[in-house]
């Protein structure tokens, strides 16, 4: 969109014109392609407007692979989850085996009266405590496997392969020394927020070039007649072409204003660029750690 204000916007119209003339009335007929308002761009007003545009878009286009790595890593997440509550699980069920086969034999020696009702009491205790448990480890499996299925964004396919166990995952990976910290401006948040800087910049350079004149080109070209059966006649051709100055002198500050907000954006800008290389040596620095 900004980079069509760069060229002339051509049209075709026609028009009928009615002027009162002492007693009667002058109509004039016109047809022809016509030149909008073109504005001369010498100083790179809009020139600097369809850069910090562009910037944008492109900043836009790093957002989203930073998205869509994260809905990724987020999905990888949520899977981990669930083959650990499927091993908790697991876990679970085995430990409760092992207190139903204690409660069972505690029992057995409380009726015969070999132990005392305190260890039936805590053999008991011991198995309603397995069975919450397990209870526990069964929901969070489930609620775990719905977050997974809200970030697949629909329900899991059911000819999926069985999962490898946690220690077979391979999902530890040795980062090698010595790798250069510049591998970090590949990352899709720091060049988005590098594209937001150079739009920042651009935008400068409109606020900039607003303090100077601005040209703009009017023109058409086509025929006209004082009668509708006139218009194609010979003769009946004619053109017009307006050109307009304009070089602001007093506009109540408007114009430095906007100047000193762009200024202002930009060390916004900047900042946050900076934040977000600070924030990439962090989080290189806790996954080491880790």
């Amino acid at each position: 969109v900004r980079r069509a204000d760069e060229l002339p916007t051509v049209g075709v119209g026609a028009s009928v014109t009615r002027t009162p003339v002492g007693n009667g009335v002058l109509t004039a007929y016109a047809v022809g392609a016509q030149i909008s308002s073109y504005e001369i761009d010498l100083f790179g007003r809009v020139r600097s407007l369809s850069q910090a545009a562009l910037a944008q878009y492109f900043a836009t286009a790093e957002a989203r692979k930073a998205v869509q790595i994260s809905i990724v890593a987020s999905v990888a997440n949520a899977y981990l989850n669930v083959l650990a509550d499927d091993e908790l699980v697991r876990v679970t069920q085995e430990t409760l085996k092992t207190r139903e086969e204690s409660y069972r034999l505690t029992k057995l020696r409380f009726d015969n009266g070999v132990s005392s009702e305190l260890d039936f009491r805590q053999a008991e205790s011991l198995l309603e405590g397995a069975r919450a448990t397990l209870a526990q480890s069964q929901r969070q499996r489930t609620l775990d496997q719905n977050a997974l299925v809200l970030l697949v964004g629909q329900p899991l396919p059911g000819d999926l392969p069985p999962p490898l166990p946690l220690d077979n995952q391979q999902i530890a990976v040795e980062v090698p020394a010595g790798l250069p910290s510049d591998l970090l401006v590949r990352r899709p948040d720091i060049r988005a927020s590098e594209q937001q800087l150079a739009a920042t910049n651009a935008n400068i350079g409109a606020a900039r070039a607003a303090f100077f004149p601005r040209i703009s080109l009017t023109a058409s070209f086509g025929t006209a007649s004082t009668e509708l059966s006139g218009l194609f006649k010979g003769g009946s051709w004619a053109w017009t072409g307006t050109g307009q100055l304009l070089q602001p002198i007093f506009d109540a500050g408007r114009n430095q204003a906007n100047l000193d907000v762009a200024r202002a954006n930009f060390d916004i800008a900047l900042a946050q660029y900076e934040q977000s290389i600070q924030t990439a040596f962090r989080e290189v620095s806790d996954g080491l750690a880790g």
